[in-house]
């Protein structure tokens, strides 16, 4: 029984603050191209599916760009390193590999005939380059600014121009090829975000942070006209619909508004939620005939004509997910920045995803999180306790914190029981402390049946606590492991368990008053690291683990078999959960979460 990839929600882009976003549009696929961690991925803007990641650059990725033909994508990392490589084959062919600049790639664009590149970015000296695709020979020098270039742009129609933004505040004009500086204008008073070319090349706009959208000619670079703008904050991202007759913007001031461009006038403003910078706009798109933004947060907004709200939001996680949790329908994912995100559908319907509104929000990774009574609680890094509504989407924090950096939290007997690196607490619902065990070993993680709590430690061992009251008793001890406990998951009808250690090993137990060990299934050593997470089938039939090798495996407890599947999540897999009998959740190390489905 293979396993099978059934739905990949693709991380979130990564945004900065202050900083504008260079995301593409990949018309064959009906997709926005933006880059997370060291992957490219093209996610589809119906939600319907996302085209798999590819591992291209060797450092984060910073900018993208599809080709005019829409065959090749470039991708640009932190390091100025530039790739172009392939998008209509599985291969993914690398046709050229070079460093740019120094620092960061901004922004990059191809010639109409896709044979000739620009790349634009942050550096100690060269800011920009000009190269044939092929080859990568020198196709002018992109020379004149004094400071970072934060965009640039090229005419697709000959003759071929260039035009690029600044943070000296200068739009410079290059003619070519091979290209070579024409002119450079001060109309800007602040840093110059992004340049685009009209379709058709007649014209290109550009937008800054002094809240300007200016239209210079296509051919000979001299300013034209200015578009009145009422943005009230930083505009970071233009776009051209493809008729050339209209623009999005996309501000810091939460709103992406529509233009148009014979008449300079505003036709929609379109406003993202306004209390949180997150919700700050930084990129704008189209994709085909579709207008879509990119929030700080890393939202991906879908806008209609006619609707002030978004028609649609795909979201996802821009780090590492770190904590899940699933009741019935509902799926509740954590990451490391931190982010909690509310699926329902068990994350079949990404359009459907919310994101807690909160006045003030965990400060740290979210280590753990449990859904009861229908509301979800989540521990963090930083020894705070959150509870947010699964109606409402409203996130509060508990008035109190626990000590030690939490690693697990569960609910038994009606309270929250809580385990750190430093003990065990024990806290109501409301936040209040009820009781703490200051333990002799560091815990690690844990998990509870309801009556029994396991605590899995540091110290190789494992523990069980009954609770009387509000306060845990220690009842049984377990030696066995060689290597810190890792991961720890009771089956649903609370008559077995299994624990995972750092050194790859999952062991099997029955509890029935006392602790047994399963024999002929002990020492299942078939990952090649740290086991992160396991979790039970609602039959106790089947159990998944995940671990830092990448891999997910699927045991079949009865039959003694397993089904693997390699390299899951680069990075290593973080968190496992079934979401039905034959379905499993997984989330890791690339910010994806993923759904297998097991196969007869």
């Amino acid at each position: 029984m293979p396993l099978e990839l059934n739905t990949i929600i693709p991380p979130a882009p990564t945004t900065e603050r202050g900083q504008g976003l260079a995301i593409s549009a990949y018309k064959k696929k009906n997709a926005v191209v933006y880059g997370n961690g060291l992957f490219v991925y093209a996610r589809s803007i119906d939600g319907t599916n996302a085209v798999l990641p590819v591992h291209r650059n060797k450092f984060p990725v910073t900018a993208t760009r599809v080709s005019p033909s829409q065959s090749y994508c470039a991708s640009g990392d932190k390091n100025g390193n530039v790739v172009v490589w392939a998008l209509d084959n599985e291969q993914n062919t690398v046709k050229i590999e070079t460093q740019v600049t120094s620092g960061p790639i901004k922004d990059m664009c191809f010639s109409g005939d896709n044979q000739r590149l620009v790349a634009v970015g942050e550096s100690t000296g060269n800011f920009a380059s000009a190269f044939m695709v092929d080859g990568g020979s020198t196709v002018g020098n992109i020379s004149g600014h004094t400071r970072n270039i934060m965009s640039c742009d090229m005419r697709l129609e000959r003759p071929f121009r260039v035009a690029t933004g600044s943070e000296d505040t200068e739009v410079n004009f290059y003619e070519g090829p091979p290209f070579k500086f024409k002119q450079g204008q001060k109309h800007h008073t602040n840093t110059v975000n992004c340049v685009r070319f009209s379709p058709s090349g007649d014209h290109f706009i550009t937008v800054g942070s002094d809240k300007k959208i200016y239209i210079y000619d296509g051919k000979t670079g001299d300013k034209v006209d200015e578009i009145p703008c009422d943005h009230a904050g930083s505009v970071y991202s233009v776009a051209w619909h493809p008729s050339g007759s209209k623009i999005l913007t996309a501000s810091a001031d939460k709103t992406v508004k529509l233009w148009d461009v014979e008449s300079k006038k505003c036709l929609q403003t379109f406003k993202l939620q306004d209390k949180s910078v997150d919700y700050m706009q930084v990129a704008c798109a189209y994709v085909n005939d579709v207008m879509c933004s990119v929030g700080l947060n890393g939202d991906l907004n879908i806008f209609a004509e006619g609707q002030e709200q978004p028609k649609a939001v795909l979201r996802g996680h821009a780090k590492p997910v770190t904590a899940i949790a699933v009741d019935g329908e509902t799926v509740v994912t954590c990451s490391s920045d931190p982010a909690i995100l509310l699926w329902a559908n068990k994350t079949h319907a990404p359009e459907k995803s919310r994101r807690p509104a909160a006045k003030k929000m965990h400060g740290s990774a979210i280590s753990g999180a449990v859904i009861t009574d229908g509301k979800v609680f989540t521990c963090s890094m930083d020894d705070t306790i959150a509870v947010t509504s699964l109606d409402s989407a409203e996130l509060t924090l508990l008035p109190n914190k626990v000590s030690g950096g939490p690693n697990g939290i569960v609910v038994m007997g009606g309270n929250l029981v809580i385990t750190t690196n430093k003990g065990i607490y024990v806290m109501s619902k409301e936040g209040e402390e009820l009781s703490k065990v200051a333990t002799s070993y560091t815990p690690s993680c844990c998990a509870t049946n309801g009556k029994v709590l396991l605590v899995g430690s540091k110290e190789k061992k494992v523990f069980l606590y009954a609770m009387k009251g509000t306060k845990l008793e220690q009842i049984e001890e377990i030696a066995e492991h060689k290597a810190a406990i890792t991961a720890v998951a009771w089956s649903h009808d609370g008559s077995k368990f299994a624990t995972g250690d750092q050194s790859r090993e999952i062991l099997m137990w029955e509890y029935t008053g006392s602790v047994k060990m399963l024999s002929g299934v002990g020492g299942m050593c078939y990952h090649n690291q740290c086991i992160k997470s396991l979790a039970f089938s609602p039959s106790g039939k089947r159990l998944v683990s995940g671990s830092i090798d990448t891999h997910v495996i699927v045991w079949e407890l009865e039959k003694e078999t397993r089904m693997k599947k390699e390299y899951a999540h680069l990075g290593g897999v973080n968190t496992v959960a079934f979401l039905s009998e034959d379905e499993v959740l997984s989330t890791g190390q690339d910010s994806a979460i993923r759904t297998w489905t097991i196969t007869a």
